[in-house]
């Protein structure tokens, strides 16, 4: 379920998930993705209503700023937001090899390549862990 910014109280460290497996150490995709803790934490917090309707373009320039100089808000609330924008995302982003199946009847269908981890998917994954990261500083 997804609560809105009031109804939060402040964030404490024990609250936060444990950080994930790192980005550069992972083989697989399946061992990248291992556990979702990250994802169910971070939709506990509405990042749509945080932002209102300029959230896209407020995640856009965010991402840029963190792909730059790797500088993200100092803000908890900003942190939980864009973690929950950046999880919604994943639906819309091509961020994983695919592979084209064919079944008997000659139909095309594109599956996620489950050993292989893109650079799109590891920087994908960076953002995400960065954010917990700070948002853990941030907790003290």
């Amino acid at each position: 379920m997804v609560d809105t910014e009031q109804s939060h109280p402040p964030l404490r460290a024990e609250d936060l998930p444990a950080q994930p497996p790192s980005v550069d150490e992972a083989q697989t995709l399946s061992e990248l993705l291992r556990g979702d803790d990250l994802g169910r934490f971070a939709m506990t917090f509405d990042g749509y209503a945080h932002f209102g309707e300029r959230w896209g373009e407020v995640l856009a320039a965010r991402r840029e700023e963190w792909e730059e100089a790797r500088t993200l808000p100092r803000d908890a609330s900003a942190l939980r937001a864009l973690l929950f924008l950046t999880f919604r995302q994943e639906r819309f982003l091509e961020l994983d090899d695919a592979v084209t199946v064919r079944d008997a009847d000659g139909n095309v269908t594109h599956a996620a390549a489950p050993e292989l981890i893109t650079d799109a998917r590891r920087e994908h994954e960076r953002f995400k862990h960065a954010l917990l990261a700070k948002l853990r500083e941030l907790a003290g």
